[in-house]
């Protein structure tokens, strides 16, 4: 197992990475065109005719290889757990040569080239990135988050989680602004544009992946983290609610929050601790990406909006 880098270094090879495909992501962007792609993830609340999981573009797959050249160039001794083409057929030379590290790396990154790319094709937000993260193993089949980044290519912006009461938001030169989230109930309990004080006086949505109906303060969109992300450090919502999430994206985006001051913990109790050490490959080479343990998980803005979370999920779970 190899153990000459450090954190450090792979986060300012990531950063370098990203400012790569900048231009040309930029560039892409006005009439790009959705490749498209068959998902087994449904979507229920999502009010559309296309599963935003499906949508695909020249981007996504020209950013995937370029920020995995990029790392193999420095790191060769990386493990990797990416969004696209991960079917036998379709890995490139890179990805291949990735993967095959998966019994002795020491660390494992994790990428989505382009997450939000149905807002980056539709024009309808700004609010995609570029989203990486380190793990490092901690056993045969386990890892731990030691590094998060989202990369906001329309702004400039990075959003950095480097651990507990450790984010910061980045522009381009370095310059750094950091990130906690505190959130006090006194009196009234209010946060951003919501008040907070009750689950009850909120509408319910149903959503049959979770499995449960719950307050709309803690609804996710089901398009991007990088761009529900945004709103949770602004305390537009009470928290976020995810069940087994993809390592790459949401479960980066876990962190993030866990790292900035939510209280992130699974249904259980327990915090945001192992996860899969990358994908489940099966025995005709196909892959299953790395997900988290198969429970609830909640980031809320403090415990008690976790502890009533947790309760009103008891009582509203579908039938």
């Amino acid at each position: 197992m190899v153990e000459d880098c450090t954190i450090s270094d792979l986060e300012r090879e990531i950063i370098r990475a990203c400012l790569s495909v900048k231009d040309f992501t930029l560039a892409q962007r006005e009439g790009i065109k959705n490749l498209g792609k068959t998902v087994s993830e449904s979507y229920p609340d999502f009010k559309g005719e296309i599963n935003p999981a499906s949508v695909v573009t020249l981007v996504d797959m020209h950013n995937q290889e370029e920020i995995l050249l990029h790392m193999a160039k420095y790191f060769p001794e990386l493990y990797i757990t990416v969004e696209e083409n991960i079917g036998p057929e379709k890995q490139t030379v890179v990805q291949k040569q990735l993967y095959d590290n998966k019994d002795n790396a020491r660390f494992l990154f994790a990428l989505d080239a382009l997450d939000g790319t149905s807002y980056y094709k539709d024009g309808t937000s700004d609010d995609y990135a570029v989203c990486a993260a380190i793990l490092e193993r901690t056993g045969q089949d386990a890892c731990r988050f030691r590094l998060a980044i989202f990369y906001y290519p329309e702004t400039g912006m990075f959003l950095i989680a480097r651990g507990k009461n450790n984010v910061v938001e980045m522009d381009e030169n370095g310059r750094e602004q950091h990130i906690h989230v505190d959130y006090k109930e006194i009196g009234i309990e209010t946060g951003g544009a919501h008040t907070f004080g009750t689950f009850q006086s909120h509408e319910l949505h149903g959503d049959n992946a979770l499995g449960f109906r719950v307050s709309n303060l803690f609804k996710n969109d089901g398009k991007a983290m990088a761009h529900d992300i945004q709103g949770l450090l602004m305390l537009e919502r009470a928290g976020y609610v995810m069940k087994s999430p993809k390592v790459i994206d949401i479960g980066m985006g876990a962190y993030i929050l866990d790292s900035a001051g939510f209280h992130v913990r699974y249904e259980d109790g327990t915090g945001l601790e192992e996860v899969m050490w990358g994908d489940r490959v099966k025995d005709d080479g196909t892959r299953e990406l790395a997900r988290l343990p198969q429970k609830i998980l909640i980031a809320a803005l403090n415990s008690r909006l976790y502890r009533d979370l947790v309760e009103q999920i008891d009582k509203n779970r579908l039938k």
